[in-house]
């Protein structure tokens, strides 16, 4: 009813607004004053008690979980002893939730939770062991309320302390700890523990106590919670150069490593939120139980994006890029990938050239000017040049062209590095190598092609010009014939495009992935005429 006379006490202010003489920030006081006291949205602690009881303390509450459902029962829960397993009566449970934390923290903001106040765990066999149960009211007991004054009104509710609970009620190594067992393993990352890279962060209920003396509980859970929880952190970016990041409290109590996780969650909140805060515009990766996390800023806030294998990682870092941007790796993030090494060396107007050889297969690694890496592989020849001496040519017929087009002075730095492992590592290690001399010089066989809007390509060999309007399905075979005419050489080697032309395109990624398409179908039209 408050709500609703507001809303017409506001509607009718704006109407007469002229005539009347209502202040637009009493108005907006008494506005945020009645949706902070009576507005409800899911995970808000609302109060039950505006008054009409000196006191709602109780002896003692039941908690009884069921079908995965918390439900907080004042007084003594009366079981039914004929079916144990029978939900209770509805007007025995005042509030269920999956969130333990939530039902708790509800019973703190009404007071029925008082210092005497007894808690019963049902049933018998709760996920929940008695030691957490303790630790966990520990902490709800110590929450204290904000008072909010006149001013906190006058703008918009922010944050004033986060309390983070990591795995209430839940054991990542349940199957073991049943056994009376423990996984133990030198790789202690929370995110990726032990050789099978387990995620041991399953859920986190953050308890958000805002300026307005709202409590709020996001519950996150599912591989995904602890990325979730960043994401829902980060959103409050904006008011952190005013205001800085809100007072926090980890704290993890399961039955498996929770001295770890707790130390790994303290850790990652500080690298991640520090880094947005002094680089709001740089990626951050993440590593958790071999799937990929990359936290972005943009316009719309902070997204999160997923990749749940390397080549779909790979894909979203080939992604062209607007401005110089370097991806930041956390530390646990890639160590026995080549890429930790290659972002690393990002650097603002490079072109850099990177190649690993392993088991018959050459590796390439390309990072433009802006921070985008483009990945590619091809089987080993053993001969470097066969693949390296026309990529570089082709780099370098695209950079002349280019700085011709925009009026720049110097051509664009190329470097190459070669990556291997460490001796009996996992790891990496890059040693820069030489660009071959003979990249300066023109091929003997010019092989160009244009694309029009519609992405159909038009061929160039040796200034003869090859269109499908001309030869149709046939193209790409009557122009590997006349490379195979011109050839002075009968070797089988693959062939190779000098430059491309793209419309209203200037991303180097876009012109390498167009020229690997067209040179796999040249190179197969080659194959097919083969005897």
């Amino acid at each position: 009813e408050m709500l609703s006379s507001y809303r017409f006490l506001a509607g009718f202010s704006q109407k007469y607004a002229p005539r009347l003489h209502i202040s637009k920030g009493d108005l907006q006081v008494l506005g945020n004053r009645l949706y902070a006291a009576f507005d409800t949205r899911p995970g808000k602690i609302i109060s039950i008690n505006p008054g009409i009881s000196p006191s709602l303390g109780q002896e003692k509450l039941s908690l009884n979980l069921r079908k995965n459902v918390w439900q907080l029962i004042p007084g003594q829960f009366r079981r039914n002893e004929a079916d144990p397993g029978a939900a209770p009566d509805r007007e025995q449970v005042l509030k269920q939730s999956p969130s333990l934390v939530e039902l708790l923290c509800f019973a703190r903001f009404n007071e029925l939770l008082q210092s005497h106040t007894r808690i019963a765990l049902y049933p018998q066999y709760n996920p929940l062991s008695t030691y957490e149960l303790k630790e966990v009211l520990q902490v709800i007991r110590s929450l204290q309320p904000y008072q909010p004054q006149a001013e906190d009104f006058r703008h918009p509710a922010r944050p004033l302390q986060w309390h983070l609970m990591v795995n209430v009620g839940v054991d990542p190594q349940h199957q073991l700890s049943r056994r009376g067992m423990q996984k133990i393993s030198n790789r202690d990352d929370a995110l990726g523990y032990s050789a099978a890279r387990e995620n041991l962060i399953l859920t986190i209920d953050l308890v958000s106590i805002n300026s307005w003396g709202e409590w709020l509980v996001e519950r996150f859970s599912g591989d995904a919670a602890m990325l979730q929880c960043l994401q829902h952190m980060l959103q409050y970016l904006p008011q952190v150069k005013q205001f800085g990041w809100p007072a926090m409290n980890i704290q993890c109590h399961c039955a498996t490593r929770s001295s770890a996780i707790r130390i790994r969650v303290e850790q990652l909140l500080d690298d991640v939120l520090n880094h947005f805060s002094a680089q709001p515009r740089s990626p951050y990766l993440i590593e958790a139980a071999e799937t990929y996390y990359l936290l972005e800023n943009s316009r719309e806030g902070v997204q999160l994006r997923i990749a749940d294998s390397p080549m779909k990682l790979l894909a979203l870092l080939q992604r062209p890029l607007t401005h110089f941007t370097p991806y930041i790796l956390d530390r646990a993030a890639l160590h026995s990938s080549p890429l930790r090494l290659i972002f690393e060396q990002s650097r603002s107007g490079l072109w850099q050239l990177f190649y690993w050889r392993k088991d018959g297969r050459l590796f390439f690694y390309f990072l433009d000017e802006k921070g985008a890496l483009l990945h590619q592989q091809w089987p080993d020849s053993g001969n470097s040049s066969q693949w390296l001496l026309p990529l570089v040519r082709f780099l370098r017929q695209l950079d002349q062209r280019w700085q011709q087009q925009s009026g720049r002075v110097q051509p664009r730095k190329l470097m190459l590095f070669e990556l291997r492992r460490k001796p009996q590592s996992y790891e990496f290690e890059m040693v820069r190598r030489r660009l071959p001399e003979l990249a300066e010089q023109s091929a003997s066989i010019d092989l160009r092609a244009v694309l029009d809007a519609q992405q159909q390509p038009t061929l160039y060999c040796n200034n003869l010009e090859y269109s499908a309007w001309q030869f149709g399905g046939d193209l790409y075979r009557e122009v590997a014939a006349e490379v195979r005419r011109l050839r002075s050489s009968h070797e089988a080697y693959p062939l190779c495009l000098s430059d491309i032309v793209l419309p209203d395109s200037f991303s180097i990624i876009e012109h390498l992935q167009v020229k690997q398409r067209l040179e796999n179908r040249l190179n197969q039209a080659v194959n097919d005429s083969n005897p």
